[in-house]
């Protein structure tokens, strides 16, 4: 037994961790020298002191109540304590505690709690384990204030942006993002759902198919780039519906996120609308291809199909045949009936015109009231291609 004795004495003394034993009034009656180096009380200066120095002085009186609180129910119930705890200032079986040193500085220490019984049951202290986590807290808590400032500056970025995880489920949904998409962060943190922001009907997303690569993405998406930026980054844009019907044009571009050990944690998706910039593209488009008016190609457009029509009859012989048209005593239409009412019938005519054109055929109106008809795939002989004009003339467009 006492060889036993010595042993634990020996341990006390020798252990990295800080080890206490407290009486049952709350005073000290064990300090080892860890105790010492994490507090900076010698163990002469500290024995049958109350507990109470190691906290600031308001927080005393409250570590007080615990205590009486904590001794006076083992004694009823006889019983180890059995709850786990993380509260600051509170002893349980495992507490997070802010104490303060014999030169104030303030620490952050772990405490783990043991009721101490006689052989006969008769508790007669507590034993106390403790390890400073001062530098750990703080670097949990400065890791904490990253990941609060990082989405902080996504919720506030005027980019639409969201997040998933590696099980595809949504982590972050910024509020530019629900605002595109006029989906609540609500309805789709923590699901699978983002689809619902995009598409009519569940697809993957891009940022799928890097979580996933055996995930066919040309099955969803034609123009699919691999970032030249990211490593395994995508990015592809399309016209896109979604539930709320909603027609937009976005680019998408999907990011993984790695730890320390190359394993993803995360996959970041930024949204680009594009849709202004793609409609303006076609207002330029129709604007430079098709006359105002009447919507049919124009001369540009007429000379751009001339031109590439040329290059395959170069290489199959075919001809071309072109039958200019124009409406007579149009100019008497405007001057008795306004211009109002010549736009109307260069309308009317254009419309009834084009009903009338073969589907490889091209109705072109060049200014006025002039308009020309292109007529491709005719014979690689000229005469042949002559009497075919004149037949696809008569026949469809002047019966």
């Amino acid at each position: 037994m006492q060889k036993l004795i010595s042993h634990n004495q020996l341990q006390f003394q020798r252990s990295p961790l800080a080890m206490i034993e407290w009486n049952l009034d709350f005073t000290v009656r064990l300090w080892n020298p860890a105790a010492e180096e994490i507090f900076g009380f010698s163990a002469i200066e500290i024995l049958g002191r109350k507990g109470e120095f190691l906290v600031v002085e308001s927080a005393r009186k409250q570590l007080n109540k615990l205590w009486s609180s904590l001794i006076k129910e083992s004694k009823i119930t006889r019983q180890p304590f059995q709850v786990s705890m993380k509260v600051h200032n509170n002893f349980g079986n495992t507490s997070i505690n802010q104490n303060i040193r014999k030169d104030g500085e303030l620490i952050i220490c772990e405490w783990n709690n043991t009721l101490l019984s006689d052989e006969a049951g008769q508790l007669y202290g507590v034993s106390s384990i403790v390890e400073d986590i001062t530098e750990r807290e703080a670097a949990r808590a400065l890791i904490e204030e990253q990941h609060q400032l990082a989405l902080s500056l996504v919720n506030s970025s005027t980019q639409s942006i969201f997040v998933l995880n590696p099980q595809h489920e949504v982590i972050v949904w910024n509020d530019a993002c629900a605002t595109l998409t006029q989906l609540p962060a609500i309805k789709v943190l923590g699901t699978r759902n983002h689809w619902q922001g995009f598409y009519k009907e569940a697809r993957p997303c891009p940022s799928d198919f890097i979580i996933d690569s055996s995930l066919d993405i040309t099955k969803y998406y034609g123009a699919v780039k691999i970032s030249k930026l990211i490593t395994g980054g995508l990015s592809s844009e399309a016209w896109l519906n979604n539930l709320k019907s909603q027609c937009f044009y976005l680019q998408f571009e999907a990011a993984p996120v790695f730890d320390a050990h190359g394993k993803l944690i995360a996959v970041v998706e930024t949204l680009h609308d594009l849709t202004r910039f793609k409609l303006a593209e076609h207002e330029i488009h129709d604007l430079a291809y098709f006359d105002s008016l009447t919507n049919l190609p124009n001369r540009r457009q007429l000379i751009e199909k001339i031109q590439r029509l040329q290059s395959d009859s170069e290489q199959n012989s075919q001809h071309l045949a072109f039958v200019f048209l124009d409406l007579d005593n149009f100019k008497l239409v405007n001057d008795t009936l306004g211009h109002s009412t010549g736009d109307q019938l260069l309308i009317t005519c254009s419309k009834r015109l084009v009903s009338c054109v073969r589907t490889k055929d091209t109705m072109v109106r060049l200014g006025g009231d002039e308009f020309v008809l292109m007529i491709g795939g005719l014979s690689t002989n000229m005469e042949k291609a002559v009497e075919q004009a004149g037949i696809i003339a008569k026949k469809y467009y002047f019966p």
